[in-house]
């Protein structure tokens, strides 16, 4: 992570957060005039950077003077606080180069950093080299450190060039960059020894015009003899803060504290500077593969470091044993054999795209592809699992026909957790070779040893480690390594040892273990102590449980005084064991299904949302009930012969259909049956299924008949009134199906059926002549020939009303009283049919016919009647030929009713006597 500077000047512009207030206060106390410029604020388009992680050295005589501005100025000469011995000549001076670079015995103007820096020729130290400018005022300038009290570093003198704020050629003021070199002395470790650094606060820019033929170069040269330059050199934008992490500046390190944004180098003797290893990492996307992270995982290719003036001593990271879901960042760091240190993060990130495991679908009840009886089915999913985040549930259900999805919703299920124990060793050392493992740190060099001499005193190979004595002097030696144990939730020591006799109480052998000493602590637990005296003890292997889920470091020490008493190791393991769990479920269905086929489908998910493929298990076949046939024989008779189809019906697979006709064999159905047999034929008929149902046997009737009835005969015609001919005739004959109906035809059109041997044609016109004819229809539709015709009319009609008619006599009345008078009259009706007919009567009041008298008023409706009446001559034939009626007593074939209608009259009278009389009147009206 990069830290960020909280402030980049003050109000009055005199300091940068990286750059201390009292390193500005001490350039104004020593009389230095600098153009304050330098320590503008930031800003425009191309300053998208911030301050870098505060690697610069800052600090009392840090920016003590100035170099003047400048363009490609190579003529400051500063005497060191301190003499250096750069590659065998000891130098005191130094030249500040304009171009982000110093140098040693002669000055550089070179502005283009092409090519590279051992091509120059010169004793160079180039933190930044590019074509800088200093002209613009509102540019920084480069500053150097006090060299009559030089700051301190680490306790040490140092000579400090800073390049704070600095523009690119042409005068520019922006973008700007920061950086510095740092000589430290190291006389301490010997004449002329001393530290370099390269410091980086922020870098903007790399090239400083089109012109320029490279991009800037970061390394040292030694002459033509020696170089180093930093990854990223000479290439566009890769140093800068904008590049990729292993090769930007601010990013970077190369620094046994693991300062991002340092660089350091270590000058002894003068030799060339020990170059740091490089470290080479690739970032990258693992599968998970245990419970919620990855196992497993060793870097391999992944990690590289090498040591271009020397070898890796070595090479390790803070690698968890089981890699989580997510992004870790891991630090993988590089010691060479002068002790130079290099680390550098890799991200790994562990992912969880990969569906659960498919479901084992099986079935206690059915099996698939035959028909079962069996209705209810119970279905177990099984072996559902995932490995690193788990499943999450289960979808399933039923579906008919065809296979189908289930929806993403969860359903029943059971789950099982299985937990399962991962093995990792962590290391195992077998000492096969006369070298001293790099890996192991040893107390003494000389007394513990790889032996590879003795006979017996080594183990299945020829080599094994030795504690031991020597010219019987005591020697307490041991040798030990640390071990990362994160992650596990135990771990295992195991090794063979050999002992020889110890002499006395103050020899031992011993394996111990301490859970602090990796950190700087000396808490020691002891696994196995041997103490003198005691016999030989031939190789003997040995298991010991370790602390688990940190840093233990294992010690193996002997404490011997005499010669040929000693104590070898050899095949020393040391393994972790994780225990992860994962979750796999099983569902288990049971259901009634109706009959036909049916799958049943399932899928599963995990808890990063990956479905699994569905899977289903079918066809399950489920036929409970038999079969159901249908024939399309029909019901009545035919007059032709029938063609009968049979049509079963099943939920499954039809096996049969089997049919026998009136009694005979039966034969398996694959064809409409003809029956054509005169009269009633029997057809029996089943079907059976696949599942073994058989249907009860279905019986139909067919009935043929193709022969036409007899012909009618004796046909007769007469009229029975003015609008009706009756018709007769002798009934037919059918042997078969028998008669059903006769059609009858007027004047050649069908005009009605009848049932019987009689028909009555009615709503004809009076005085019309008709002609018609009969024929005889069985049932099944066959029709005779017609019979012979027979014609006939019928009359007009005509009705007459006659009646006697009165005067009513009252008679004498006597005044006051009641009076009553029955009297009568007699209707006579006549003429042809039939007729229904209302008679109603009616009175006005009484009149008085003597002068003078007044007239009497009767009650409203006193006087009144009403009677009905029929008249007819049935089943009488009428003469055609038309009559005068004779209304007194008819005559043949007319006819004549007299009727009397006697009627009473009652009056109160109120008046003098007189003579009074009234009208009856009579009217006909039909009924």
């Amino acid at each position: 992570m990069r830290h960020r500077a909280t402030a980049k000047r003050t109000a009055d512009g005199t300091c940068r957060s990286g750059l201390r207030l009292a390193a500005a206060a001490r350039l104004c106390a020593l009389g230095l005039i600098l153009t304050l410029a330098i320590f503008t604020n930031l800003a425009g388009p191309e300053n998208a950077y911030a301050l870098g992680p505060n690697a610069v050295r800052t600090g009392t005589g840090v920016l003590a003077s100035a170099v003047a501005r400048g363009d490609d100025t190579s003529n400051l000469i500063v005497n060191l606080p301190f003499a250096m011995n750069w590659n065998g000549t000891s130098f005191s001076q130094i030249y500040i180069n304009m171009n982000g670079n110093c140098t040693f015995g002669q000055t550089f103007t070179g502005y283009d950093p092409d090519p590279t820096l051992i091509s120059q020729n010169r004793n160079i130290m180039a933190p930044f080299w590019a074509d800088f400018d200093s002209r613009n005022a509102a540019s920084g300038q480069v500053l150097y450190s006090d060299t009559t009290n030089p700051p301190l570093v680490d306790g040490r003198e140092a000579f400090i060039v800073t390049w704070n704020g600095v523009a690119r050629y042409n005068q520019q003021a922006t973008p700007l960059n920061y950086f510095q070199l740092v000589i430290i002395d190291r006389s301490d470790t010997g004449a002329g020894n001393f530290d370099f650094e390269f410091n980086y606060d922020q870098l903007t820019w790399d090239r400083a015009t089109a012109a320029s033929n490279g991009y800037a170069r970061a390394g040292w040269a030694i002459g033509t003899s020696s170089s180093f330059e930093l990854p990223g050199s000479n290439s566009n934008g890769a140093l800068l803060d904008t590049g990729p992490s292993a090769t930007s500046l601010v990013q970077s390190n190369l620094s046994s504290e693991g300062q991002l944004g340092r660089q350091t180098w270590q000058v002894r003797g003068g030799t060339p500077p020990n170059i740091p290893p490089q470290v080479t990492v690739v970032d990258r996307v693992l599968e998970g593969n245990a419970l919620n992270g990855y196992t497993g995982y060793t870097g391999a290719g992944d990690a590289t470091a090498t040591d271009s003036d020397g070898t890796i001593a070595s090479f390790t990271n803070d690698r968890p044993v089981v890699l989580p879901l997510g992004t870790t960042s891991v630090t993988w760091t590089a010691r060479d054999n002068q002790s130079s240190a290099v680390s550098a993060v890799q991200s790994i990130t562990v992912q969880d795209t990969i569906a659960p495991s498919d479901a084992t679908v099986t079935s206690s009840t059915h099996g698939t592809g035959a028909w079962s009886t069996n209705g209810t089915v119970t279905m177990n999913a099984a072996g559902v699992a995932d490995v690193c985040t788990g499943v999450s549930r289960l979808s399933y259900h039923w579906s008919q026909g065809s296979t189908a999805t289930p929806d993403a919703l969860a359903d029943p299920s059971t789950g099982v957790t299985i937990t399962t124990m991962t093995t990792t060793t962590v290391d195992s050392q077998t000492f096969d070779t006369t070298t001293w493992p790099t890996g192991w740190t040893r107390s003494d060099n000389t007394y513990v040893q790889v032996n590879n001499a003795t006979v017996g005193r080594y183990h299945t190979a020829r080599y094994a480690a030795e504690v031991w004595a020597n010219n019987n002097t005591r020697r307490t030696v041991d040798f030990y390594r640390d071990y990362d144990l994160s992650g596990f939730t135990s771990a295992n020591l195991t090794f063979w040892d050999n002992v020889s006799a110890l002499s006395n109480n103050q020899d031992n052998a011993g394996v111990e273990f301490s859970t602090d000493a990796p950190t700087g602590g000396n808490t020691w637990y002891p696994l196995r102590t041997t103490t003198g005296p005691s016999t030989a003890q031939g190789w003997t292997e040995r298991s010991y449980s370790l602390p688990p889920g940190g840093p233990v470091r294992v010690r193996f020490s002997g404490s011997v005084n005499k010669n040929n008493e000693f104590t070898d190791y050899d095949e020393i393991v040391v393994e972790g064991y994780a225990t992860t769990q994962r979750r796999e479920v099983s569902a288990n269905n049971t259901s009634a299904l109706a009959d036909g086929t049916w799958y049943f489908n399932l899928w599963a998910t995990d808890v990063a949302g990956n479905w699994s493929t569905p899977v289903a298990f079918g066809p399950v076949l489920i036929d409970r009930v038999a079969p159901v046939t249908a024939d399309n024989a029909p019901a009545g008779w035919s007059k032709t012969p029938v063609s009968v189809k049979l049509t079963p019906a099943d939920a499954g697979v039809i096996a049969y259909t089997r049919y026998s006709l009136n009694g005979g064999a039966w034969t398996d159905y694959s064809a409409p049956i003809n029956v054509s047999a005169e009269g009633t034929s029997t057809l029996a008929y089943h079907s059976a299924d696949a599942a073994g149902h058989v249907e009860s046997t279905r019986t139909t009737e067919v009935h043929v008949d193709t022969q036409k009835p007899t012909v009618p005969q004796g046909t007769t015609a007469s009229a029975v009134s003015t609008t009706a001919i009756e018709m007769n005739w002798s009934p037919s004959t059918d042997t078969v199906s028998g008669v059903s109906h006769y059609a009858v035809y007027r004047d050649g059109s069908l005009v009605g059926t009848a049932s019987a041997a009689t028909y009555i044609d009615s709503g004809l016109n009076p005085g019309s002549s008709y002609s018609y004819e009969v024929r005889a229809v069985d049932e099944a539709g066959n029709q005779s020939a017609f019979s012979a015709s027979a014609t006939e009319s019928v009359p007009f009609s005509s009705l007459w009303v006659s009646l006697s008619s009165a005067t009513v006599d009252m008679g004498t009345l006597d005044p006051g009283s009641v009076s009553a008078l029955t009297s009568a009259a007699v209707v006579s009706v006549g003429g042809l049919g039939s007729s229904r007919y209302v008679l109603l009567c009616s009175a006005d009041d009484f009149a008085n016919t003597d002068i003078g008298s007044s007239m009497p008023t009767l009650p409203a409706g006193s006087l009144s009647f009403e009677g009905r009446g029929f008249a007819s001559i049935p089943n009488q034939p009428f003469s055609t030929t038309p009559v005068t009626v004779n209304t007194a007593d008819g005559s043949k074939y007319r006819w004549n009713h007299n009727y009397v209608f006697d009627y009473e009259f009652s009056a109160p009278w109120t008046f003098e006597p007189g003579t009074y009389t009234t009208t009856v009147m009579y009217s006909i009206l039909p009924d």
